[in-house]
């Protein structure tokens, strides 16, 4: 049975973003589906990710999800181009040296997570073109690139669902239908 760690990253309960996450989880029934809101951990989010203190229980308890999981989906808003600070303090002290990924004798990272897949699904109130034209998919490209692909996971969908602000409630309903889609078709 397939594995899936569902991401909730929104800083508040009863968000849209939290609503997409139980959308994906409900759409995967039948998967070992967990779900994590980041903002339910107990974890120094402000505390140097270089400095080696105890592990918070929090931060073994994400590790050892990530390390079970075939799947990991990650639901974020998009703020200021890239996503919230707790997900930022989440990469910084979860997906560390060691866990997610080594240093080579040649200086070059080995991704310790490989065969794994992911799903980036966000939200933003910039219109498509702006983002990604002009401003450059930011959030989207760290993720995929600075931190998954380092990490050895290769293998990465995205949507993006906006603007939000000027969004409907039956437009909201059909990105809620089309994200139990993506936890259908992402189970097997």
């Amino acid at each position: 049975m397939k594995k899936i760690l569902v991401l909730d990253c929104h800083p508040r309960a009863g968000s849209l973003g939290s609503a997409l996450a139980a959308a994906y989880a409900e759409g995967a029934d039948g998967a070992d589906v967990r779900r994590l809101a980041l903002r339910d951990l107990k974890i120094d989010w402000g505390r140097d990710p270089g400095k080696k203190p105890p592990v918070e229980l929090d931060i073994a308890t994400a590790q050892a999800a990530i390390g079970e999981a075939d799947h990991l989906v990650f639901v974020f808003p998009v703020y200021w181009g890239t996503f919230p600070a707790q997900l930022k303090g989440f990469l910084d002290l979860v997906f560390t040296s060691g866990f997610a990924f080594e240093y080579q004798e040649n200086g070059f990272p080995k991704g310790l997570l490989a065969g794994k897949s992911a799903r980036l699904i966000y939200t933003s109130d910039t219109p498509g073109f702006l983002w990604r034209w002009m401003i450059g998919m930011p959030a989207e490209k760290t993720l995929r690139m600075a931190v998954l692909w380092l990490c050895g996971i290769r293998k990465v969908k995205r949507t993006m669902f906006g603007p939000v602000l000027k969004s409907s409630a039956s437009q909201r309903a059909e990105w809620l239908e089309r994200v139990r889609g993506f936890g259908e078709s992402d189970r097997s």
